[in-house]
């Protein structure tokens, strides 16, 4: 069982004698002192404790995250109510591991880097003992040690003169230790044994001030702290993996959609309802959830997947409107604007496209892409598309998704690959089906890339 964190503890140590004999010279008051505190491990703080093992919790979480978010092998599972338990598993990885890094064995494999100092100071702060302290495995003897300073960043600085002499104006540095870490009860108990060691010990202003008890609220203060950030690494476990199952519902809905070529797919319905019911329907007690979901970046970038889906469903009036509410989240966005024109051209609402153009032209004076796409607004006809050239199209787009664009839809969603000129699989066939008046069949065109990609595949193996 841990030892408690504002608890000092005393082991028994071997020899004694010149201890006994120095406190049997010292006042009764120091030598109090220095019989109580023959070897002692000082611990950290307990909010110092818990503080370290969230942002250590926090980056594993993190790393999990990102290993979720751009791959699929996690589909069959739903993750919706999985992060508040992902984040106590990875709490205890953390804890090990934070355990392990403040360990005699790890300071001494880091000794080159460190010189014998932990990694992390996570439970342990400093051990004590008759002839000296110990800072992870680096000891500092009490007769090398003559001056004492707390510096402005909060470190114990601890100096020496029996180097450099009296006559140096300043001592040399023997070490640096993080003080705020350790509660006051455990700094104060530092400091007692240090100048029952040194009765001639230097210490500075700030260091004297130390000696004041702390108010039983700044604990309190401490902990309460602690707590709050504890909920708040849940809640972002929790957030975090509720979006995941989000977006995995939008996509897998596009992805039947296209698969079935029709709107009338059962199961790409069930799955956009499921997306639905968890975007309006998050935990009550979630505060994350909302302001992730509602920030401009993510909530835009919903707005289209789900108007990619209400498309495909044939709900085309409630797709549109979804693209013109990205804009109230991503005003600026250039993708998201082109992404509704493109709904318009298709609808056959061509001057509101080129409306919608016109202001893009006007947002975005360096901006290709919205000039292209007037012409091809223009370019656009109705007489039927010459074969040779449908065929040379196909060839073309298909060497496009084998080598650049991939699978559609790509997850993440919104992570699609792009030509360098920010090109993406829908502005090219977007302009491509009006400058060649051509009209491609697209699951040909993906059964060419998937041959493609596997005879790439074989050729790269030779």
């Amino acid at each position: 069982m841990d030892p408690n964190p504002n608890e000092v503890i005393t082991e028994p140590v071997g020899i004694q004698g010149e201890h006994e004999q120095t406190a049997q010279q010292a006042p009764p008051a120091v030598a109090a002192v220095s019989s109580s505190s023959a070897a002692q491990v000082l611990q950290c703080s307990l909010s110092h404790q818990i503080l370290t093992l969230i942002g250590i919790t926090f980056l594993f979480f993190e790393l999990v995250f990102l290993t979720f978010y751009f791959d699929k092998f996690w589909f069959s599972i739903d993750l919706s109510m999985l992060g508040v338990i992902a984040i106590l598993i990875l709490c205890f990885v953390a804890h090990f591991v934070l355990k392990v890094l403040e360990s005699k064995q790890a300071c001494e494999l880091l000794s080159f880097l460190l010189k014998g100092k932990p990694a992390i100071a996570y439970r342990k702060w400093i051990r004590t003992s008759d002839d000296g302290f110990a800072f992870g495995i680096k000891h500092i003897r009490w007769d090398a040690v003559d001056e004492m300073e707390l510096s402005w960043f909060g470190n114990l600085i601890v100096k020496s003169r029996l180097v450099c002499g009296p006559s140096q104006k300043t001592p040399d540095v023997l070490i640096k230790i993080p003080f705020g870490i350790a509660d006051n009860a455990a700094q104060v108990r530092f400091l007692d044994v240090a100048r029952a060691k040194r009765p001639n010990l230097v210490i500075n202003d700030k260091l004297k001030k130390v000696d004041a008890v702390l108010a039983k609220g700044a604990h309190i203060t401490q902990i309460a702290t602690a707590a709050i950030m504890s909920f708040v690494l849940l809640d972002v476990g929790y957030a975090s993996f509720y979006y995941l199952e989000l977006l995995k519902n939008l996509y897998l809905a596009e992805t039947s959609l296209l698969a079935s070529e029709t709107a009338t797919d059962a199961a790409a319905l069930q799955q956009y309802e499921r997306a639905e019911n968890l975007r309006t329907h998050p935990l009550p007690l979630s505060w994350v959830t909302g302001k992730f979901l509602g920030s401009s970046s993510v909530a835009a970038g919903l707005c289209i997947q789900r108007a990619k889906v209400l498309w495909l469903l044939g709900r085309k009036e409630e797709a549109l409107q979804l693209a013109e509410k990205s804009f109230e989240y991503s005003p600026t966005s250039l993708r998201h604007r082109l992404y509704k024109t493109r709904l318009l051209a298709q609808q056959g609402k061509r001057d509101e496209a080129r409306t919608e153009l016109g202001k893009l032209i006007e947002e975005h004076k360096s901006a290709l892409l919205p000039r292209l796409y007037v012409l091809a607004l223009e370019k656009e006809s109705e007489h039927p598309p010459d074969g040779r050239e449908s065929a040379e199209y196909e060839n073309q787009l298909a060497a496009c998704y084998a080598e650049t664009f991939g699978e559609e839809p790509y997850w993440p969603p919104g992570g699609n690959r792009f030509f360098t000129e920010l090109w993406f699989s829908d502005d090219l066939r977007f302009l491509m089906d009006r400058f060649l008046d051509a009209q491609p069949n697209m699951k040909r065109v993906l059964e060419k890339a998937s041959e493609l990609e596997k005879k790439n595949a074989t050729t790269s193996d030779k």
